[in-house]
């Protein structure tokens, strides 16, 4: 096996678990671009704009709560197997006379060898506070107020949550 290719598997044995939190606060952002737009939906049935502040105040508060705390062990262990064989044969053949002599010679070589790789990290994870809907549009410079602000909300979130660009 290459240096190349262990170097490889021991980098995403290490980074796994951090890709993966990435990921899940992606994932978390969709999730609330999609409660923002059942809301959106809620809001737009309403007739007038009291009524569209009411919803959106008493949902608000239903919208999803995240907290990350995770234990994760990752292990590998991978046997490499090597066989080298090497393999050579002579002929030789002699003439005098009526006389003839002739022979064969070869001989076979095997050899194998043997390696164990293995790897193991273990992680804990944890933001140690909840994340609210409206604590992270707050920090987006969002506010809840009208039924435009739903709208404005989606937008932010969906620019927040724009798709890293794969590391080659």
């Amino acid at each position: 096996m290459a240096t190349s290719d262990i170097t490889k598997l021991i980098t995403t044995l290490l980074t796994s678990p951090t890709d993966a939190v990435v990921n899940s606060a992606a994932e978390q952002r969709r999730c609330w671009i999609n409660w923002l737009k059942d809301v959106q939906r809620l809001v737009n049935t309403a007739t007038s704009e009291e009524q569209k502040k009411v919803i959106i105040a008493k949902h608000l508060e239903l919208a999803p709560v995240w907290k990350l705390g995770a234990q994760i062990s990752v292990g590998v262990t991978m046997r490499v197997a090597s066989i080298k064989r090497q393999e050579a044969s002579a002929s030789l053949g002699l003439g005098v006379g009526l006389l003839q002599a002739s022979g064969f010679f070869g001989f076979m070589a095997e050899s194998t060898s043997e390696s164990i790789v293995q790897a193991r990290a273990q992680y804990a994870l944890t933001n140690d506070t909840q994340v609210t809907l409206s604590e992270y549009l707050a920090d987006l410079g969002v506010t809840l107020a009208s039924g435009d602000d739903v709208s404005t909300a989606i937008e932010k979130l969906g620019a927040a949550s724009t798709p890293l660009l794969e590391q080659g």
